[in-house]
């Protein structure tokens, strides 16, 4: 239900979108301090248990950050946040993959996947709809304090899922690592693969970010804002719901969406007029949508089960450090101008053409 409003929220609360960036990259630093612990615990104990924890620390965090009445109050809850996100960068899919591996349909896990992820999006979608409408009904920080409340509860559904079998070494940790990074050094396809999902997962990110100002500034109330959250959610959804269809439709070419659908995407938003201009927020969650859970799918394919929580941990540690410095840098640049910040979103759309050609390209 906080998913239209909270860049919204702390701008009522006059904050700037300096500070907004500011505290976005203390975000991200935090989620790349604990990212790879996240991973080692995922590859070590129950990943049911962290699947659980990561919902509680989030919604621990999102009730801590309905009562935004100090800079640091906002980062503590930011804090709480990017653990609870670690933990679910490395527990979900990797919890997933291990049980069709158990059930012996490991082929299904992207088509599995896939629907998992437009159900997520369905649903935030839903919500985001309803919190748009309570927001403008009451207040801000009613929804966002009942997505906190309703997370954190979220918490005991974990426990209620089998727990996969699997042989897990218990490793010293810096062995766990330098084996890991073996690997990927081993493996150009994979090496490849986790840089293009580390930086489309950092261009996400920024637009998150920007997204909802921009709908904001060009007119569009929240209770509007979160009916076209609806809308672009379903958009992604259907393209989740659909990945598998997609990728075996096209096979290795449908790495070429992923480069050039945000770069469309991106102009779309630029050059179209007025509520138009939306149109170019539900191209990119059609990507998101589809770029995600292919790559997950891609990067779980080429690891073991026991090094799997900690090489999509190195995932998540790529796009952190992009958007450390980045978040800030748009932050200010959407102060000057909302445009401005958006047109700096085609810094990334380089590297991500020029990775998508390797990663096609490039065989184990």
């Amino acid at each position: 239900m906080f998913s239209p409003i909270w860049v919204i929220f702390l701008l009522q609360h006059d904050y700037t979108m300096v500070q907004v960036g500011v505290i976005d990259a203390i975000y991200w630093l935090s989620l790349f301090v604990f990212q790879i612990p996240a991973g080692l615990l995922s590859d070590r104990y129950p990943r049911t248990y962290i699947m659980a924890l990561s919902s509680m620390f989030v919604g621990m965090a999102i009730i801590v950050f309905a009562f935004p009445v100090h800079f640091w109050v906002v980062v503590f809850s930011y804090v709480l946040w990017a653990v609870g996100v670690a933990m679910k960068n490395v527990g979900d899919s990797a919890w997933l993959f291990d049980y069709v591996h158990t059930a012996g349909v490991q082929h299904r896990f992207s088509k599995m996947y896939g629907y998992g992820m437009a159900i997520s999006q369905i649903s935030i979608g839903i919500a985001a709809l309803i919190g748009g409408y309570l927001g403008s009904m009451y207040s801000l920080q009613f929804p966002i304090l009942l997505s906190g409340v309703l997370i954190l509860f979220s918490g005991l559904l974990p426990f209620l899922l089998p727990c996969p079998p699997r042989a897990i070494r218990r490793e010293n940790v810096i062995v766990n690592l330098k084996e890991s990074v073996k690997i990927v050094r081993a493996n150009r396809n994979l090496y490849f693969l986790l840089f293009l999902g580390g930086i489309y997962a950092a261009l996400d990110g920024v637009f998150i970010i920007l997204k909802q100002p921009f709908m904001y500034y060009i007119g569009l109330s929240v209770s509007h804002i979160g009916l076209i959250y609806l809308v672009f959610t379903f958009v992604g959804a259907s393209a989740s719901f659909s990945m598998h269809k997609i990728e075996k439709a096209m096979g290795r070419r449908v790495l070429f969406l992923t480069g050039f659908l945000p770069l469309a995407s991106i102009f779309v938003l630029l050059v179209t007029p007025g509520f138009l201009a939306v149109t170019g927020v539900i191209m990119f969650s059609f990507t998101t949508g589809l770029t995600l859970p292919l790559l997950v799918y891609y990067v779980n394919l080429e690891v073991p089960s026991d090094k799997r929580g900690v090489m999509l941990s190195y995932m998540s540690v790529i796009y952190t450090a992009i958007l450390i410095p980045l978040s800030p840098v748009c932050g200010f640049l959407a102060d000057v101008s909302i445009n401005l910040a958006i047109i700096s979103l085609f810094g990334l759309c380089v590297p991500l053409l020029a990775l998508v050609v390797l990663a096609y390209r490039t065989r184990k």
